[in-house]
């Protein structure tokens, strides 16, 4: 399992975008490894909003690739999940459910902008208290 310095050092490759490690929480006994961004909502409206995005990744998921100094998601924790072609989307035509590096994941708006939550755990951490936890209590 990757410690706290490795999270610090690399960056997470999710939806085609760069998250920055940002900290570690435990809800319900699993740890999760909290990443942001920040980003434009959309860029066709005259005055586009900024926004973070979070992605809550169980540590226990995450690889580091050495040859590319980056952070990825492994459904079985030992292999790389399959990385998907295309281009990084603005966060405003994202889709609510979709699958990354081949987990289910669920888009959620949370205090401060919009999380990717493990679709299998989704409504979980969803809750207040597990919100709170994560550290998105406003």
């Amino acid at each position: 399992m990757l410690d706290a310095a490795q999270l610090e050092a690399a960056v997470l490759e999710f939806r085609h975008k760069s998250f920055s490690f940002e900290r570690l929480a435990e809800v319900d006994g699993t740890e999760y490894a909290v990443f942001s961004r920040r980003e434009t909502e959309t860029e066709s409206k005259l005055r586009p909003k900024v926004i973070r995005l979070f992605v809550v990744a169980p540590r226990s998921r995450l690889l580091y690739e050495e040859e590319t100094e980056s952070l990825w998601l492994s459904p079985d924790g030992i292999t790389p999940g399959p990385r998907d072609p295309g281009t990084a989307q603005e966060a405003g035509a994202e889709a609510a459910e979709f699958r990354e590096q081949g987990l289910p994941w669920k888009r959620a708006t949370v205090p401060g902008g919009v999380a990717y939550l493990p679709q299998d755990r989704a409504a979980q951490l969803a809750t207040a208290d597990g919100l709170a936890a994560l550290g998105f209590d406003s």
